[in-house]
């Protein structure tokens, strides 16, 4: 009795330990095969339930039809793979393969395929055992990460390619205005009795100062950002006091092209608390650019509103605009629409990026519409306190 029940109990643990089997390859997606080869007879396969459902076919389907359907849905571009695979595991004893496989039901799959061979000396012919498995999500995965790769490559070579431009550029950008102002320097210096002259000669040193001074705050900026070091501040912001300053600043480029400004700074935006420096930089980057890359006798619109929420800044400009295929890269650091005025104007490459990444680190959102030739408008809002004045309390007391 006591053995008869060990016996029992054992072919109860193989006959689990095959339900279990087969139901880990089921689970896995895996299903088992074997293929028989007989010279002079079609090739056989031989499935398991899991393997049909893999194919798309029904139970009743003969083993050499079965062999034809799965070799007739193989994608066609790899069925060279696949004759490749089938030699190498008659050659080599087994074999590995992933291919495209069409699902009548289910569309385009992704196989992993592995067999090994052996022979049978009884009825002298060859039959390779195997499995397949469906990989579709893992492939789908693989290909949206290689994608993804590959994207952040072509950005990170782009990225290295505009850096070394600008590298190349930046001594000429420095040295141009140096070497002006002490042409110019030079200039006044020796025609001290010239009082037009030397009034010329300051209002030119200055534009200069001003230009190189613009530059190395971005560079600066642009380093801080790098290096995580960039820090925002709390305290008063005056739209209408920071406009008014950008608008002193670029007053000779608005007189030298004639160009209109109109600005409306809408309800109390000077009741506003944030980073003084960052505000002002995002300001002066985007105003200045709307004046610097305008026409003869142009226009540029400065509007500003504000809530207990956001502030909302809207700049637009009657310029050159910019080109469709330039419009999803004008924030990329040391990106230049347009290189030959760049280098004109002195323009780094950097001054959008900053713009953006300033923006974003107040949890703001940047728009561009520009149509070349036809202007440019940038929109930007940014979630800043509202600060209520504190005038009628003083004077309560």
């Amino acid at each position: 009795m006591y053995k008869r029940q060990v016996v029992r109990t054992e072919e109860e643990m193989r006959r689990n330990t095959a339900s279990a089997h087969e139901e880990t390859l089921k689970g896995s997606g895996i299903g088992m095969w074997m293929i028989v080869i007989e010279e002079g007879v079609k090739p056989k396969m031989y499935t398991d339930s899991m393997m049909r459902e893999l194919l798309g076919v029904d139970d009743e389907i003969l083993p050499e039809d079965c062999y034809a359907w799965w070799y007739d849905h193989v994608d066609k571009n790899f069925v060279s793979q696949i004759d490749s695979n089938m030699e190498e595991i008659l050659a080599k004893g087994r074999s590995e393969v992933s291919y495209p496989y069409n699902h009548p039901d289910k569309g385009t799959m992704y196989i992993r395929c592995g067999g090994c061979k052996s022979y049978d000396s009884v009825h002298n012919r060859i039959r390779i055992k195997g499995y397949h498995q469906d990989v579709t999500e893992i492939m789908t995965i693989k290909q949206k990460q290689d994608k993804e790769l590959m994207d952040a490559l072509v950005v990170a070579k782009r990225a290295d390619r505009s850096k070394s431009e600008f590298i190349s550029h930046m001594s000429h950008d420095i040295r141009t205005p140096i070497n002006g102002i002490i042409g110019m320097v030079d200039i006044a210096s020796k025609n001290p009795e010239d009082a037009e002259l030397q009034k010329r000669m300051c209002n030119n040193v200055r534009e200069s100062a001003e230009r190189l001074l613009n530059f190395m705050n971005d560079v600066i900026e642009y380093s801080e950002m790098e290096g995580s070091r960039m820090k925002l501040t709390h305290e008063p912001v005056d739209i209408a006091n920071i406009i008014g300053n950008i608008l002193e600043l670029t007053d000779k480029q608005i007189n030298d092209r004639n160009i209109q400004v109109v600005t409306d700074y809408g309800n109390d935006t000077y009741k506003l608390a944030g980073s003084l420096k960052h505000i002002r930089q995002v300001l002066y980057n985007i105003i200045e650019n709307a004046i610097k890359y305008n026409d003869m006798d142009g226009w540029v619109h400065v509007s500003l509103n504000a809530d207990h929420q956001f502030f909302f800044v809207r700049v637009e400009d009657s310029g050159i605009g910019i080109p469709k295929e330039s419009q999803s890269r004008v924030f990329e650091r040391f990106y230049r629409v347009d290189k030959a005025r760049s280098r004109q104007t002195g323009g780094t490459g950097l001054g959008l990026s900053i713009v953006k990444n300033i923006i974003l680190m107040h949890h703001g959102t940047i728009k561009l519409y520009s149509e070349e030739g036809m202007g440019t408008t940038f929109t930007f809002r940014i979630p800043l306190n509202y600060v209520e004045s504190n005038d009628e309390d003083k004077n309560e007391n």
